[in-house]
């Protein structure tokens, strides 16, 4: 009920704002009020007093019927995401966790070689942090260094 109040504020002040005639409301609408507890009751005041054509009455009841079959759905895509979209993604985390540590496993045992490029040693002045002679995300392990 609440839904479809305001669900129907909206069309009215769509109506009102467009200049359409579908719905004639004899109280403006007032968006300026901050409290809730008031614009619900100012909602529920400008609902009791709609006069609204057949139209409008086809308009109201296609937007209610709308409203239901988005809360009917909400509920169909929450079981999505818990049911299927939180374990895939588990699921898909832990394979690629256990391919990244049988890959680390692999370099342990069999190092990358290190490959003198010309341009590889060529450092006009030192990394501002660590020993300066490697950058901040280095890794021993992946990374070969010249011996």
């Amino acid at each position: 009920l609440k839904m479809t109040a305001m669900l129907a504020a909206s069309v009215v002040r769509r109506a009102i704002v467009q200049g359409r005639h579908l719905i004639r409301p004899q109280i403006r609408f007032n968006s300026t009020i901050e409290l809730r507890q008031q614009q619900e009751s100012q909602i529920k005041q400008v609902l009791d007093s709609i006069k609204v054509t057949p139209e409008g009455q086809k308009i109201l009841d296609h937007v209610a019927e709308e409203a239901e079959h988005c809360h009917k759905s909400t509920g169909m895509w929450k079981n999505i995401w818990y049911f299927l979209a939180i374990p895939s993604v588990a699921i898909c985390s832990v394979y690629a966790i256990g391919k990244h540590n049988s890959h680390l496993e692999h370099v342990k045992e069999h190092p990358p070689e290190y490959v003198e490029w010309p341009y590889t040693p060529v450092r006009a002045k030192p990394w501002c942090f660590g020993d300066g002679k490697h950058t901040l995300f280095h890794n021993t392990i992946v990374n070969p260094e010249p011996e």
